[in-house]
């Protein structure tokens, strides 16, 4: 984004739940009331009285890490009241049951039927303790997994939700929010003594492939929910020492391979998740180049049974073993 020193960049969501780091500011609303939050180009350390010409952009200074947002009060006491009067997701719900795999929801919950998201199954969202809590976690959100589609998605995080190094723990979520101190603060052995620890610990993208990964036996997981989390989750998997607690790490990232016509790959997500394993040493998993583009875990288990999921996990090795070993994954550029 290239601004001038005095000018403004401004942001919105149609869903008026934008929530960006600093130095990102809130804004007046919208006309027809929308939140906003603004920055410029002082606050982002952009050089000059004006931005230079797009053929030559100039690049920002180096700025202060963000801090974290505190997490939204109100939404974690909801969360914890809805988790605490909730009822396990119907097998038929639409998030277990797609991609011809069928999960076990056991350890999710719907919304009770009082609620005005009834229906909706419920992810909860955990982070590392803001305030450096020694082998503490924080209730940070919840991801709202749909029964029907809405705005073009059947998920979504809800309003107030942090998303920065959040994770969801499987199996077992429950075991921290039983745990939860006040309104927001769990330990994290809460879920390392439900955890399998005789098996890897897997950190993963999505809920349901996070499901699909510990339901066939391969490991226990921690679901980034997006390609954007998994370095960090995996640097506090490494400087907490949570890492010494299994025999292994296990990085597993979908097959998204697929590229534009000029060549780039469509989404960052393999070389997000290569990065984080040559940071932290971790082994990475990358589905058999037979599978389709965007396959997960879960649609390995759907077509292959929970045996081939296992062979993904155990598939994992060092990032620099398999760049060379998918080279049609990780040049910069495909041939024509």
């Amino acid at each position: 984004m290239l601004v001038s020193n005095d000018g403004l960049a401004t942001a919105f969501s149609f869903r008026s739940d934008i929530d960006l780091p600093a130095p990102w500011r809130e804004g007046r609303p919208t006309s027809d009331g929308k939140k906003t939050m603004f920055v410029t180009g002082r606050d982002l350390g952009l050089d000059g009285d004006l931005s230079p010409p797009r053929s030559s952009p100039a690049l920002p200074r180096p700025v202060k890490a963000p801090e974290s947002h505190p997490a939204d009060l109100d939404l974690n006491r909801d969360t914890i009241n809805s988790w605490m009067a909730a009822e396990i997701p119907p097998a038929d719900h639409r998030h277990l049951i797609k991609s011809n795999a069928v999960l076990n929801g056991s350890d999710l919950r719907v919304y009770p039927r009082d609620h005005r998201f009834a229906g909706t199954t419920m992810a909860p969202m955990f982070r590392p303790d803001p305030m450096g809590g020694p082998g503490m976690v924080e209730l940070c959100g919840v991801q709202h997994l749909m029964a029907k589609v809405a705005f073009s998605t059947d998920k979504i995080m809800a309003k107030g939700s942090r998303t920065v190094g959040a994770f969801v723990p499987l199996p077992a979520p429950d075991s921290l929010m039983q745990a939860i101190t006040g309104d927001s603060l769990a330990p994290i052995q809460a879920w390392l003594a439900v955890a399998d620890k005789n098996k890897p610990l897997v950190i993963c993208e999505g809920v349901a492939t996070g499901l699909a990964i510990q339901q066939s036996g391969a490991g226990s997981t921690l679901c980034a929910l997006s390609s954007n989390n998994v370095m960090g989750v995996a640097k506090w998997v490494k400087e907490t020492g949570l890492s010494d607690v299994f025999p292994s790490v296990v990085i597993a990232t979908d097959h998204d391979i697929g590229r534009h016509a000029a060549g780039r790959l469509k989404s960052n997500a393999i070389p997000r998740t290569l990065e984080a394993a040559k940071d932290t040493g971790f082994v990475l998993a990358v589905p058999d180049a037979s599978c389709p583009v965007g396959a997960d875990a879960r649609d390995l288990l759907g077509q292959g049974g929970p045996q081939s999921v296992r062979d993904y996990i155990a598939s994992a090795a060092p990032a620099a073993d398999v760049e060379k070993a998918r080279p049609d994954i990780f040049l910069a550029l495909r041939e024509n």
